[in-house]
């Protein structure tokens, strides 16, 4: 089983461009207010609301996130986390840049863990502009077994009655399924 996804390394994808607008900027600084009074140009961390990658409604797992087997390998182990990062600024971004993100999985290791085997894959984004690339971020996620146990539910109140009432069903992809700007 742990040789199995080597060849995935090497995979790449990149986004649709996105483009930095003064809206974009000015709602992550109201988010982050007087956090960046010292920062000049674009804010540090604005590059995770440009470029995500469009997913549809059909290829989201369980979990919220892409399916795997399309761009991240189909491992067995069905929890992810985030397991840590590496982060680097090679150039600034700027208001009306058009910006791509291009991901490639640079790292396949698998580990024993109490809770069974473990799969941390690297995941290493590189965020350009029409001027070359301005931040590289390597993403170290972690895969792990299912649950052993059940979360115990919460029971909702019972409904109170309305004039008007509709339905909506919204499971864990709708809920957590992110939007083009996650702001």
């Amino acid at each position: 089983m742990t040789d199995d996804f080597h060849n995935w390394i090497g995979r790449r994808e990149t986004s649709a461009p996105d483009t930095i607008t003064p809206r974009l900027t000015a709602a992550f600084a109201a988010m982050l207010g007087p956090h960046l009074a010292a920062v000049k140009g674009t804010a540090p961390g604005l590059h995770w609301c440009l470029a995500p990658p469009i997913i549809a409604a059909s290829d989201i797992g369980p979990d919220g996130h892409a399916r795997l087997g399309g761009f991240l390998p189909p491992l067995p182990l069905p929890r992810r986390m985030w397991a840590g990062g590496d982060l680097s600024f090679l150039a600034p971004l700027h208001e009306g840049d058009s910006v791509t993100r291009t991901s490639e999985i640079t790292g396949l290791n698998w580990k024993q863990g109490r809770s069974g085997p473990l799969c941390f894959v690297t995941v290493t984004h590189e965020i350009s502009t029409q001027r070359g690339p301005a931040i590289r971020e390597a993403h170290h996620i972690v895969y792990r077994p299912a649950a052993t146990s059940p979360a115990a539910a919460a029971t909702p109140a019972p409904a109170q009655p309305f004039d008007s009432n509709t339905e909506v069903h919204i499971d864990e992809v709708l809920l957590f399924q992110q939007p083009p700007h996650p702001l």
